[in-house]
C-alpha cells in the first residue's frame, strides 16, 4: 500500500467505529468499483488499496496489530494483500451484495468455487556482504496461513454429508444484475448458502472454525546463490501461502537487502577496496598484505608507486557460475606522522639527490 496511513485512505478517524469503517468503505467502493470504472487503471489500483485498508480495520486483531506496528504487524498475522478483483469479490460478499442488491447479508463471506490458489507471500531478508558475495544456505521462519490437517484444507468436520448446492446448482456462484447512479453492474458472487463451493455441506472443521487453514510459523531453508545483488528477489515456489479446497499453494518472494561492507565495494563482479602503503613502500617497492573474500592475498608494490594507483588480483573477486571477478586494490600511501632526526636527514639527501619537488 506504498505506506500510504490505512485510516487516511478510507477517510476515517483513528478511532471510527466499525460501524463508521464499514460506511466509509461501501462509497467508496462504489464509487472506485472496476465495473463503474472500466479500462479506468487509477479506478482499480484505488478500489484494491481501499478494499485492503478495510480488511485490516474491519478486524479487530489485525487492526489492533496495525495499530501497533504498521503493515509490518499485518503481515505477521498472515495477510498480504489481495491478489485479484474475484477475491476481493469474494472475500466481501456481503458488503457488495447489500450494494448491488441480492439480500446477501447475514454476514456472509463468500469462497470461489473450487481449488483457490494460495497467495503469495513477501518476505525481506538482510545478509551480509560477504554472504551475498559467496552465497549461504539460511534458515527463515515465515508466518503464514497453513493447510487445516484435520480438513485437508476442505473446511468440513471429518466423514461430513455432502450435496450438490440447490440454491446455485452446484456451480458455486451466483449473479445478480442492478442499476446503479447511471451505470450498469453485473456481479458475480459466490454462493451465500454454500459459501462459493457447489457443495452443502455438513458442520464446519472444529479446528479450523470452517476456514481449511490455521495461522502457524513455517520454517524454510533458503539458498543464498553466489553474487545476489541488493534488491533482488528469490522466488521459492510452493512455500507461500497453502490453497483451499486442493488449490496449488502460492510462492514465496525473498526480497534480499544486503547490508553495506566497511572495506568493500562491490562493482559488477569485481570487489573493490583501499590497501594502504607505507610511503618508504611506495618509493622503494614491495609488498603489502591485501584483505579479499577468499582470504588474505599478496600484493607486489612496485618503486614509485602513487596513492590511486590500481592493482588487480585476478580471480579474487565475485564466482557466480563459470564467471569469477578480480579484487581492484586502490593505493592509499601512508606517511609517518613523526619522524626521528636521522630518519628526515636521509629523506632530505634522498630528495636533493633525486631533485624531487
Amino acid at each position: 500500500m506504498n505506506g500510504e496511513d490505512l485510516y487516511e485512505i478510507l477517510g476515517v478517524s483513528k478511532d471510527a467505529s466499525e460501524a463508521e469503517i464499514q460506511r466509509a468503505y461501501r462509497k467508496l467502493a462504489l464509487k472506485y468499483h472496476p465495473d463503474k470504472n472500466p479500462n479506468d487503471k487509477a479506478a482499480a489500483d484505488r478500489f484494491k488499496k481501499v478494499s485492503e485498508a478495510f480488511e485490516v480495520l474491519s478486524d479487530r486483531e489485525k487492526r489492533q496489530a496495525y495499530d501497533r506496528r504498521g503493515m509490518a504487524g499485518v503481515h505477521a498475522k498472515g495477510f498480504h494483500g489481495f491478489e485479484s478483483n474475484e477475491e476481493i469479490y469474494s472475500h466481501f460478499g456481503d458488503i457488495f451484495g447489500d450494494i448491488f442488491g441480492g439480500g446477501m447479508g447475514g454476514g456472509f463471506r463468500g469462497r470461489p468455487a473450487g481449488p483457490q490458489h494460495g497467495r503469495d507471500l513477501r518476505f525481506r531478508m538482510s545478509i551480509p556482504f560477504a554472504e551475498a558475495a559467496l552465497g549461504s544456505t539460511r534458515e527463515v521462519e515465515i508466518p503464514v496461513l497453513d493447510m487445516c490437517p484435520d480438513c485437508n484444507g476442505s473446511g468440513m468436520a471429518a466423514k461430513a454429508a455432502t450435496k450438490v448446492c440447490p440454491d446455485c446448482g452446484g456451480s458455486g456462484s451466483v449473479t445478480q444484475q442492478n442499476e446503479e447512479r447511471g451505470g450498469y453492474f453485473s456481479f458475480s458472487s459466490a454462493c451465500p448458502a454454500c459459501g462459493g463451493s457447489g457443495l452443502k455441506n455438513g458442520p464446519p472443521c472444529v479446528k479450523c472454525d470452517g476456514n481449511g487453514r490455521l495461522e502457524k510459523t513455517r520454517q524454510i531453508s533458503v539458498k543464498v546463490p553466489a553474487g545476489v545483488e541488493n534488491g533482488q528477489t528469490l522466488r521459492l515456489v510452493g512455500q507461500g501461502e497453502s490453497g483451499l479446497r486442493g488449490g496449488p499453494n502460492g510462492d514465496l518472494l525473498i526480497e534480499i537487502n544486503v547490508q553495506p561492507h566497511p572495506t568493500y565495494r562491490r562493482d559488477g563482479l569485481d570487489i573493490r577496496s583501499d590497501v594502504r602503503v607505507p610511503v618508504a613502500t611506495a618509493l622503494l617497492g614491495g609488498k603489502v598484505d591485501v584483505s579479499t573474500l577468499h582470504g588474505m592475498a599478496t600484493l607486489t608494490i612496485p618503486p614509485g608507486t602513487s596513492s590511486d594507483q590500481t592493482f588487480r588480483l585476478r580471480g579474487q573477486g565475485i564466482r557466480s557460475g563459470k564467471l569469477c571477478g578480480d579484487h581492484l586494490a586502490r593505493a592509499v600511501v601512508t606517511v609517518p606522522k613523526e619522524l626521528s632526526d636521522k630518519a628526515k636527514e636521509a629523506v632530505r639527501k634522498h630528495l636533493v639527490s633525486t631533485d624531487i619537488s
